[in-house]
């Protein structure tokens, strides 16, 4: 499947609409050389709509995702205001049984991928590795 990422000054309705369209719930957040900062989520974005007002959910989400208009703002406009850091990463040759602690004992759904040079490569989720682990693909 195509890897969606953002930059750290992508908006976060571009961020949302990404999410949205590529069905996923993380986007590993890159610098220009492809190395991962952080990672955005649906959680992050829910976690900061303001739930504490009476509007609905999809009213407070559209507020939030929604630049600001003028120069000064009061909330986050771009994912790198918003993304989980530190990010735990894989290299690309681990074996995919080391990453089952990763995921079970630190609670991480997703965990990026990187190569040699820390370059984004791909994304690994629960999913992922519980499919692996189904099919018999862990024990090659």
């Amino acid at each position: 499947r195509d890897l969606s990422t953002a930059e750290y000054g992508t908006e976060l309705e571009e961020a949302w609409a990404r999410l949205r369209y590529h069905k996923v719930k993380a986007i590993p957040v890159i610098d220009p050389f492809r190395r991962v900062i952080g990672v955005i989520t649906l959680v992050d974005f829910i976690k900061r709509a303001n739930l504490k007002t009476y509007e609905t959910f999809e009213d407070k989400l559209i507020r939030f995702i929604r630049r600001t208009p003028g120069v000064a703002s009061e909330k986050p406009e771009v994912v790198g205001q918003i993304m989980a850091t530190p990010v735990v990463t894989a290299r690309e040759d681990m074996h995919i049984v080391e990453l089952v602690p990763m995921l079970s004992d630190k609670g991480l759904h997703h965990i990026p991928v990187v190569d040699a040079d820390a370059r984004l490569v791909g994304m690994v989720t629960q999913s992922d590795l519980i499919a692996a682990l189904y099919t018999g693909d862990a024990m090659k």
